[in-house]
């Protein structure tokens, strides 16, 4: 499942994929493979609380959140363009806390311990029992980005 968070000048532009498949299309949504069903309306209605979320997380007046933007911002090709899409994976516990995050930058180790404490202190609403997870969330940062 693919959303696109209507953020306009916000710092990020971030998308959100449940399942097992990553890809960007505003409605292309599959949970597996092959699979010919959307997913549920909860499902989707619940990854897009998730990338409200994580754009909340990724903008907030923290170091860490300001530490992420900076290594992000220096993937730029050029700087009137968008970084590469980068993919975060979410792990939920049934009660909403972030049980485990990686990404956006999996070969670095500070970034991985950033995102680690930025989610750290989250506590989203309960994700629906059987929904699958990791869920994915694209990573972008605009153009327009200012530090």
């Amino acid at each position: 499942m693919i959303t696109t968070a209507s953020i306009g000048k916000r710092l990020l532009a971030l998308t959100a994929a449940l399942g097992s498949v990553f890809t960007v299309g505003a409605a292309s949504a599959q949970t597996e493979p092959g699979a010919a069903q959307p997913p549920p309306a909860e499902w989707l209605a619940y990854a897009e609380n998730v990338t409200e979320a994580v754009t909340s997380w990724l903008e907030a007046d923290t170091d860490a959140a300001a530490r992420m933007r900076v290594r992000l911002d220096s993937l730029r090709r050029s700087t009137d363009t968008p970084t590469a899409l980068m993919e975060v994976r979410i792990w939920l516990a049934p009660d909403g806390r972030v049980a485990r995050i990686f990404g956006p930058l999996p070969d670095d180790a500070e970034a991985a311990a950033d995102m680690t404490l930025i989610a750290a202190s989250a506590l989203l609403p309960a994700p629906p029992a059987d929904m699958q997870q990791p869920l994915r969330v694209g990573v972008q940062l605009e153009p327009d980005f200012v530090h």
